[in-house]
């Protein structure tokens, strides 16, 4: 049971260092893992949706130019 904790956390640990590698972009330019990240972060780029990229329909909606207001205003009862 021992050796099984043990080969647990050394693969969690190996896992973490891979990651940790991948996200602070630790590989040397001649690496064909630098080569991977290069083509995931051009394949990212010219495959992303157009919509993506296009302004929120609402957010460039503009306001009424006038307020409507009621020509009485009704008491409250």
């Amino acid at each position: 049971m021992l050796a099984d904790d043990t080969y647990a956390g050394r693969r969690r640990g190996r896992i973490r260092g891979a990651m940790k590698r991948w996200i602070l972009w630790d590989f040397e330019r001649t690496t064909w893992q630098y080569d991977l990240l290069c083509l995931l972060i051009i394949a990212f780029i010219f495959l992303t949706p157009q919509e993506w990229y296009s302004p929120n329909k609402r957010a460039t909606d503009r306001p009424p130019a006038a307020v409507q207001v009621p020509d009485r205003l009704e008491s409250p009862r």
